[in-house]
């Protein structure tokens, strides 16, 4: 089938979704690989192909952090969970947070996947907003010669 995946309720229902269509976007074949791509990663978190199927459904087949579909065969997706209960690569099922792509996860790797770390995240983007429009400078337009040790 050009142009999206088959809809039958019997294909649906075999890969345990209940006979209700995901998406029109993709291929089946792709559809099918990607579907088993994640009962598989589920796997190596302790999550089970039904587990794998909440996770899913719960989240609307989307990262819930930049919204964008799950299914997307440019995106790379990752379950993500917390390090900090199983300290492992691998976590299990009571830490696994989600399915997520990879960017949003290297974008929480590198705010130290923690509340802290996201909150100055939203603190820098809170305090810089709030003077754009107070209209004091900021970034470029605020440096002068007088403030970067010119002369």
């Amino acid at each position: 089938m050009v142009g999206g995946w088959a809809k039958s309720s019997e294909r649906l229902a075999s890969l345990g979704l209940g006979g209700e269509p995901v998406s029109d976007r993709y291929s089946e074949v792709w559809f099918e690989w990607q579907h088993e791509h994640f009962v598989q990663r589920g796997a190596k978190h302790k999550l089970s192909p039904q587990q794998v199927i909440h996770l899913l459904r719960k989240q609307g087949f989307q990262c819930p952090l930049c919204l964008h579909d799950l299914y997307d065969p440019m995106r790379k997706i990752v379950v993500d969970h917390d390090h900090a209960h199983c300290n492992k690569k691998t976590g299990c099922a009571i830490c696994v947070r989600g399915f997520i792509c990879q960017s949003c996860n290297s974008a929480l790797g590198r705010w130290g996947d923690t509340i802290e770390g996201i909150s100055r995240v939203i603190a820098y983007l809170t305090d810089t907003r709030e003077r754009i429009l107070r209209g004091e400078p900021i970034g470029m337009t605020a440096m002068t010669e007088e403030n970067i040790g010119g002369s």
